[in-house]
């Protein structure tokens, strides 16, 4: 007979995974991550994986989106602080890319894409409108109207800002830290003026 696992148990299950997939991120980065690693760190089967997560893009979409919820949520702080505008985008993209917990660091644009082309068509259409909600909610959370900035040139700022915060620099990390701190900088500037 089949063991019955009840929701209690099945949601800590899931947390458990979802924690030993992020300790593996931190250590061998999201392109290396592969189920059998994933059940070798908790442990447990690959059938018991496929119980609680369909696939392992599902379980890492799931990790991506708990990490936006977070950077919302410490963006919505910055509004118990008397900062500007400029400072509290220097502070949400220093988050973003330079932060001890940036995905940026661990994770490239073209492996999010690789993620998301795996998802069931649900999830891709939902990551779609928050991909482009979360872009808008985050400007107004920071006091932004996004109507008076051009997409178009932020976006372009912007990955230029993850070009280089999501790959190895060949001058050593103080000069890729600094280098993102100019060009946060310059972003936040630019912002400011226009929002």
């Amino acid at each position: 007979m089949p063991k019955i696992v009840t929701e209690e148990k099945k949601e800590i299950a899931r947390k458990n995974i979802k924690k030993k997939t992020e300790d593996l991120i931190e250590e061998i980065g999201f392109k290396n991550i592969t189920i059998t690693k994933i059940c070798d760190a908790v442990p447990i089967g690959k059938g018991t994986f496929y119980y609680y997560y369909n696939s392992k893009e599902v379980l890492l979409y799931e990790i991506l989106k708990e990490k936006e919820e977070n950077l919302i949520k410490q963006m919505l702080s910055y509004n118990n602080y008397e900062i500007n505008i400029e400072d509290k985008v220097i502070k949400a993209l220093t988050e973003v890319y330079i932060g001890k917990n940036s995905l940026v660091n661990t994770i490239t644009t073209e492996e999010i894409e690789k993620i998301i082309a795996k998802l069931p068509s649900e999830l891709i259409y939902n990551k779609e409108l928050r991909g482009k909600n979360f872009f808008e909610s985050s400007m107004k959370i920071l006091g932004i109207n996004p109507l008076n900035i051009n997409m178009g040139v932020l976006v372009d700022l912007l990955d230029c800002v993850n070009f280089i915060a999501s790959r190895q620099c060949k001058h050593g990390e103080e000069a890729k830290r600094e280098a993102l701190e100019i060009l946060i900088k310059g972003i936040a500037t630019y912002i400011a003026r226009r929002g």
